[in-house]
């Protein structure tokens, strides 16, 4: 019997075919072979193999109640068929997935058929799909569980201009492509600089004479102790060039009252300490601020304290620094411009000879010497014609000598600007008062009136190649 059942078993129908089961202990019931004239409902095998007739082993109680058998899927999954080495007793997949159900029917001893209690496999919830974030993307925590509105999204690397054909775009969600995350104070912008602070305006200048006098004085106050003493220790470059333009501010916003009381204090510091000072930018701003000052409060600048004046700024034409002596020669310029001519041209005669000797014994470059005979011409241009030959021929009451002597003594210089300035002057005067000029200087130049002959015809047009005409011989020479 036993191996007749397992020859059953191997020609027996397909676990999806419907078996026939009949319990040992039924009245009338079927062995389970064919032909058998009673047989039970057909019940449906879904999952697994079938089971055995008369296998006591794959019995259920007969005490238990049939339950009911749900209906398969429409369209169940065909089990594997059995093979020369198969057995009736090999297990079924363990789990058959999602809403499918076993269902075995029992056959053999024992009671009737007693259909199996279906065993259904509990459907898994729903998940989000799960990302794989490319190399370089950190992954999230184990404990993480991100809602679908709080998805983390990677940041997408920008693109300028419309992307190629046939390249991907991340979107929302998507990680592919993504430029690595950055830690959060690498992701924050940088805190703005902003340009650097620029200094605050001055205070607004009052409008009453009283104020404006104690304004002023603040600022001169305040100069001071930027700038220091001579040899001594004052601020620092930016403080004392503040100092000295805000005190240059004041010159057009203070008015003549408050400047006439304060100029000659200025004066004292600017003679005595910052024209002399050493550091050049204080000596380049004591000389702009007389510039201005010449610019804008002319009535300060009066005959009586000319001569110190004059003397002051031809101090600064002989700076060794070039921006000073620019500087100084632009006020000294400034100021003879401003005063009488006649004054003027009597006290560059006065400083000529002085000049002269002081470049002689110092054995520098001359720029005071040659400030001195750039003032001349300039003065002489102004003056009339009488009174011009009357300073020029008119020996000075101190120095005893004439503006002609002065100017010849400079002929011979070792320097080269000096002896131009003296050639200039020279036949500049000549140019305006005529042949009287000559006669001196074919008896006091010597040698140096073939020179003079050649820019004086240069003021009347004449141009003369020396090598090939005598200048001297020319027609307006003679």
């Amino acid at each position: 019997a036993p191996l007749r059942r397992y020859l059953a078993t191997l020609t027996g129908p397909t676990p999806t075919a419907t078996a026939t089961g009949t319990s040992r202990g039924s009245a009338g019931g079927a062995t389970g072979f064919p032909g058998a004239p009673t047989q039970q409902p057909p019940m449906s095998v879904t999952g697994g193999p079938p089971a055995a007739t008369g296998d006591s082993r794959r019995q259920l109680p007969s005490a238990i109640p049939a339950a009911p058998v749900p209906l398969a899927a429409s369209t169940p999954a065909p089990a594997a068929l059995p093979g020369p080495g198969s057995s009736p007793y090999a297990a079924g997949p363990s789990d058959p997935g999602p809403g499918r159900t076993f269902a075995y029917s029992a056959g053999g001893g024992g009671g009737g058929g007693i259909p199996a209690r279906p065993r259904t496999s509990p459907a898994p919830e729903p998940q989000e799909p799960r990302h794989v974030p490319p190399p370089g993307v950190a992954w999230p925590a184990a404990d993480a569980h991100p809602q679908p509105q709080q998805r983390l999204l990677p940041y997408a690397p920008q693109q300028q201009g419309p992307a190629p054909a046939g390249s991907f775009t991340p979107t929302a969600g998507s990680t592919r492509g993504a430029a690595p995350t950055q830690p959060p104070s690498l992701a924050r912008p940088c805190a703005a600089t902003g340009p650097p602070a620029q200094p605050s305006p001055p205070a607004p200048a009052p409008a009453d004479a009283t104020s404006q006098l104690l304004y002023l004085g603040q600022l001169l106050e305040r100069a001071r102790a930027a700038v220091g003493a001579v040899g001594g220790s004052g601020s620092g470059p930016e403080e004392q060039a503040a100092a000295m333009e805000a005190l240059a501010d004041g010159v057009e916003r203070c008015g003549r009252e408050a400047w006439a009381r304060t100029f000659p204090l200025l004066m004292v510091d600017i003679s005595s300490c910052w024209a002399h000072h050493p550091t050049r930018p204080v000596r380049a701003m004591a000389f702009a601020l007389l510039k201005e000052l010449l610019a804008h409060q002319q009535h300060l600048f009066t005959p009586h304290n000319l001569e110190a004046q004059i003397n002051l700024l031809l101090a600064g034409c002989g700076d060794a620094s070039r921006e000073v002596s620019m500087t100084a020669g632009q006020a000294l310029r400034a100021l003879l411009a401003s005063s009488d001519e006649q004054q003027g041209m009597l006290l560059l005669q006065q400083v000529l000879p002085r000049e002269r000797e002081a470049h002689r014994r110092c054995k520098d470059r001359g720029e005071r010497l040659v400030a001195v005979m750039d003032g001349t011409r300039q003065l002489a241009a102004r003056l009339e014609r009488p009174e011009l030959h009357r300073l020029t021929f008119q020996p000075h009451r101190e120095s005893g000598t004439t503006l002609l002597e002065g100017l010849v003594a400079n002929l011979a210089d070792t320097e080269t600007p000096v002896r131009r300035g003296a050639v200039v002057t020279l036949a500049e005067l000549w140019y305006r008062l005529g042949h009287g000029v000559r006669d001196v200087l074919q008896v006091l130049a010597g040698s140096s009136f073939h020179l003079l002959c050649v820019y004086y015809l240069k003021l009347h047009g004449v141009t003369v190649v020396a090598s090939e005409t005598n200048p001297t011989e020319h027609a307006l020479v003679r």
